[in-house]
């Protein structure tokens, strides 16, 4: 059985929770990625139908205009994405890199290839509001 709709063709199987990726995603993207999607247990009422989850794809797929407010379910994306960054570099962890990252001595590539994240996700862990946006999704996620 498949989804087909202007975003594509995707497997649905009932009951079952696929998770597509591209071909050209390396270790570090993939395992970001599964770690994501495993955050969302904990927003269940958000992807607990096959519906509502095509719905969260669909919403990631648009481009939304900076005014614009995101969906409850973009935000929910957001969340996971901090979830699984917070639970790939635990908080010890990311202040001692934090501190040989600013002070030069290690630098993206070096911090991503120690945590195994994306490159691109490194700049999340060393933040200015890093200790605030974990404090929200702590109030969150209670």
């Amino acid at each position: 059985m498949a989804s087909d709709d202007q975003f594509g063709k995707f497997p649905a199987e009932a009951g079952k929770t696929v998770v597509l990726l591209a071909r050209n995603m390396d270790k570090n993207w993939e395992r970001l990625v599964y770690v994501k999607e495993l955050m969302h247990v904990f927003d269940t009422s958000l992807t607990d139908t096959p519906e509502k989850f095509e719905e969260l794809f669909k919403a990631l797929l648009v481009q939304h205009a900076p005014t614009t407010t995101q969906s409850t379910l973009l935000q929910s994306e957001h969340l996971a994405v901090w979830l699984a960054l917070m639970c790939l570099c635990p908080e010890k962890d990311r202040e001692a890199l934090k501190v040989q990252y600013l002070a030069k001595a290690i630098d993206a590539y070096e911090v991503a290839s120690r945590v195994k994240i994306p490159e691109a996700f490194v700049p999340y862990l060393f933040a200015h509001d890093f200790a605030c946006i974990k404090q929200v999704i702590a109030t969150v996620t209670k």
